[in-house]
């Protein structure tokens, strides 16, 4: 995990590194009564769940000043590696199934993880509350893009980012959000190719900003 953060660019203390032990452990323990991930490997966990989640990072410019919302959180995929690799910015996760907020719930008391909200909803809910409210938004590409912009641009305050990660189908997704990002005032502002570490898949993180007007 170390060696594999520093490739990122990532340098995690000894107490991070505890609480990611403590994450695939408890991952793996939740995974036996709910099914919260298909990967059961403690090596590829950190690959394919904690590393491709920490290079969201790369989207994250001034974290003492980040409200972030990662939407279908699920296990806690990119949100909870984030909030450990930066303490400091201020998360809430929201994901439409109860058990896995009641997961999430009891993995960031273990983790003694503070400044963290749950909501137990589905995006498509528009809770008031929410809206307008985050700079930085998170979705580990649950769909395609053109339909994660909608969602996720509607809590979004005027100049905050979308930031989500896909693997090689990147002109498939870049292709078909031109009339969407019309549509939304938004506009694309980067495109970072990352290798993940130890397997070096492919990983475009894209940033999309929401525009003032």
């Amino acid at each position: 995990m170390v060696d594999g953060a520093m490739r990122l660019g990532i340098k995690l203390t000894t107490s991070q590194i505890c609480q990611f032990k403590i994450y695939s452990d408890e991952l793996l323990k939740w995974n036996k009564k709910i099914n919260l991930t298909r990967i059961t490997n403690a090596k590829q966990i950190i690959i394919k769940h904690f590393l491709d989640s920490l290079i969201y990072l790369k989207g994250i410019e001034k974290p003492s000043e980040c409200k972030l919302l990662d939407i279908g959180s699920g296990a806690g995929f990119p949100g909870v590696p984030i909030k450990i690799a930066i303490p400091d910015i201020k998360l809430s996760l929201m994901d439409a199934q109860f058990k896995r907020i009641a997961f999430l719930t009891r993995l960031c008391s273990l983790l003694n993880i503070r400044n963290i909200n749950y909501i137990h909803d589905r995006a498509e809910a528009k809770n008031t509350a929410d809206l307008n409210k985050y700079n930085i938004v998170t979705v580990r590409a649950l769909s395609a893009l053109k339909k994660v912009i909608p969602l996720a641009f509607i809590y979004l305050r005027p100049g905050g980012r979308l930031i989500v990660s896909y693997g090689l189908q990147l002109k498939q997704q870049i292709g078909s959000i031109e009339d969407v990002l019309d549509e939304y005032n938004g506009a694309l502002q980067n495109i970072i190719k990352v290798k993940l570490p130890y397997n070096n898949e492919l990983r475009n993180v894209i940033i999309i900003r929401k525009s003032f007007t």
